[in-house]
């Protein structure tokens, strides 16, 4: 993704606004047996550029401004600081289903999926997956930083 994401940089730089939730994902990337691939026809960056530039109707940049715009993002940490948590959540939403889909490939001894109590998806994913994550420490602070302060603040009356 982060070629695709120095291509939104470039964009918002030139002042076009990309509507990211139009990027479908679900076309780039398919599970097998527990792994997730990219699909055979976006193993290539520029079809993948291509690809979300339709998704947006915008106009892809050039391969080298791409590459520099990439390099720039590797430099400041953007995989880590900047990639989407409503991709991360995609990601992970749908590892968890293939991966029930899939035990008994990858767990030879289960003849089935065991049944799901609840069903999960992108619909419901943080409902079932926030409940069970631990607070990361920055999201920690900045909640105690600006709205724990900000009601403690308030006279009780």
């Amino acid at each position: 993704m982060s070629p695709v994401m120095a291509q939104v940089i470039l964009w918002k730089r030139d002042n076009k606004k990309p509507c990211l939730n139009d990027i479908k994902l679900k076309e780039i990337f398919n599970f097998k047996e527990g792994s997730i691939f990219i699909k055979s026809e976006f193993e290539s960056i520029p079809a993948r550029i291509e690809f979300v530039a339709d998704c947006l109707n915008l106009t892809p940049s050039t391969k080298e401004n791409i590459e520099e715009t990439e390099r720039e993002f590797r430099l400041n940490q953007g995989i880590e600081r900047f990639i989407r948590g409503k991709y991360v959540l995609w990601f992970l939403i749908e590892c968890a289903i293939h991966f029930h889909q899939s035990i008994p490939i990858i767990f030879p001894r289960y003849g089935k999926p065991p049944k799901m109590n609840q069903s999960l998806g992108h619909k419901n994913g943080m409902v079932n997956v926030a409940p069970r994550l631990r607070c990361p420490d920055s999201l920690k602070n900045f909640l105690e930083k600006n709205y724990v302060q900000y009601i403690v603040s308030f006279p009780v009356k």
